[in-house]
Parts: C-alpha cells; sequence; structure tokens
C-alpha cells in the first residue's frame, strides 16, 4: 500500500492549493467578503486637519491582504514597515504621551513614512 499511495504531506499540499484555488475563485465570485477597518472608524470630525492617524487603517489594510488574498507575504511586510516607522519615533500626535506634541507628524508624513519604509533603503 505504501508503494502506491503518495506520501500523506503531498496529499495534504495537493489538497491545500486545491483548497486555496477554490476559495481565490469564491472570492472573485463574491461568495466571501471582508470589511476592514479601525476599530475608532474614520474620524470624520479630523477630515482634512492632517492630524488623524492613518496606522490603524494602514494596517486594516494588511489584514485584508492577509484574510481576503491570503496575500501573507505582503500584509507582513506592512506590520513591519509601521513598526519600524513607530520605533523610529515618528509618530502622531496621539502616540505621543504629555502634553508636549512637538514632534508630532502630520497624518500625510506618518503616510508618506510607512510608504518609504515599504520601500527600504
Amino acid at each position: 500500500l505504501s508503494t502506491c499511495a503518495p506520501p500523506i504531506h503531498t496529499v495534504q499540499t495537493r489538497l491545500h492549493k486545491q483548497r486555496k484555488h477554490e476559495r481565490q475563485e469564491d472570492l472573485l465570485k463574491g461568495k466571501y467578503f471582508g470589511r476592514y477597518e479601525p476599530s475608532g472608524g474614520s474620524a470624520p470630525d479630523l477630515a482634512g486637519k492632517g492630524v488623524a492617524n492613518p496606522v490603524a487603517q494602514i494596517l486594516s489594510g494588511a489584514m485584508m491582504l492577509r484574510y481576503s488574498f491570503q496575500m501573507e507575504t505582503e500584509a507582513a511586510a506592512i506590520e513591519s514597515a509601521v513598526e519600524e516607522v513607530m520605533k523610529a519615533g515618528t509618530l502622531t500626535g496621539d502616540l505621543i504621551e504629555g502634553k508636549n506634541k512637538e514632534g508630532a507628524v502630520s497624518t500625510s508624513a506618518m503616510g508618506d513614512a510607512v510608504c518609504a519604509a515599504l520601500k527600504g533603503p
């Protein structure tokens, strides 16, 4: 029997590939959907002021890539870029402790910093 049947890992790999393909086809047909947004909402009261923190929205995009499109590598790259930017001290005002928000960056500056980190050196 063992000489006739393929190894179990081969069968599991084939099933995984088949299921992934079926899920991708189902996604294209609209069978599955996801809704990704920051838990705090879209902050319409901050619109146009350049003070909103875009990190949650950016990370929501990473979740969409991971869970709806199975793009793990791309999702992880976005998450790493956000982490790198924040560890470097690039922060919006809501992330800076205390009353002195002097070093705070704008919404667009935070987004630009994450994009630059994604592009690499």
